[in-house]
């Protein structure tokens, strides 16, 4: 609820162009504003009010930023092209929004680049893949900085298989470009290495009544908590080769 004595100071500004925005009731002392996925709606407007008023907001938008590509065509308009296709996306009409997609279609294969997304990257997996324009060129470097290479395909998905003598280490931070002729790269994507899949359980082998270490095998490079029948905890890390020993206390005597 916004209460203003003098209604006409009242003002509610675009975040993206600062321009002022007209909305009905602006006259009342007192306006009720709910924000919406679409902008604001006011009182007891319906959201078709609001879809409409949106709807025409980006018509707008679209013409006043051919009217700038046109004027100088030289500048780069990659990122307010990207935001208007989000807009434009988010349209409720099937019609208009084609409609709206037909004005900026001359304008996308010139400027925009498709954004470059690369997935989670998972230790011990040696993977890195994720999705840019058909046919960029997509450059890796690694932690060690050696930079891998390779194209997307037709869709724009790529992958790279890490060598096991590259070992990506967890929180190890991997750096992903994308480029293309013509279009200028992507930005600079740093992905960290994350370990978000549980281990396997861990296998125990036989162990004799009375003996004083069990041994068994676990994921490599995990920390492995054994908890004896009284209670006492030990931990123990796995080595390289997944096998783990741990001494049983002195206090303790394992039986049958």
């Amino acid at each position: 609820i916004v209460k203003h004595r003098e209604p006409s100071r009242r003002q509610i500004k675009r975040i993206e162009t600062g321009e002022e925005m007209s909305l009905p009731e602006s006259g009342k002392e007192t306006v009720t504003y709910t924000l919406t996925e679409k902008g604001f709606k006011v009182i007891d407007e319906t959201m078709e009010n609001v879809e409409t008023r949106y709807t025409e907001t980006i018509k707008n938008d679209i013409h006043t930023l051919i009217e700038k590509i046109n004027a100088a065509p030289s500048n780069d308009y990659r990122t307010q092209l990207y935001r208007l296709v989000q807009d434009v996306s988010e349209v409720s009409s099937e019609i208009e929004k084609e409609a709206l997609m037909a004005q900026l279609e001359p304008y996308l294969d010139k400027q925009v680049v498709t954004p470059l997304t690369v997935k989670p990257i998972e230790y011990n997996n040696q993977v890195i893949s994720g999705q840019t324009s058909n046919q960029a060129s997509v450059q890796v470097t690694l932690p060690s900085g050696e930079v891998l290479n390779t194209q997307a395909d037709e869709t724009g998905a790529f992958t790279i298989n890490v060598s096991k003598s590259q070992t990506l280490a967890l929180n190890d931070t991997v750096q992903v470009v994308a480029t293309k002729e013509s279009e200028t790269s992507s930005q600079v994507e740093s992905i960290k290495v994350t370990d978000t899949i549980r281990p396997e359980s861990p296998v125990i082998f036989p162990t004799q009544a009375g003996s004083k270490e069990v041994k068994g095998s676990a994921e490599p490079n995990t920390i492995l908590e054994f908890r004896f029948q009284n209670g006492t905890i030990v931990t123990t890390d796995v080595l390289d080769n997944g096998t783990w020993t741990i001494k049983v206390p002195e206090t303790l005597n394992l039986e049958y």
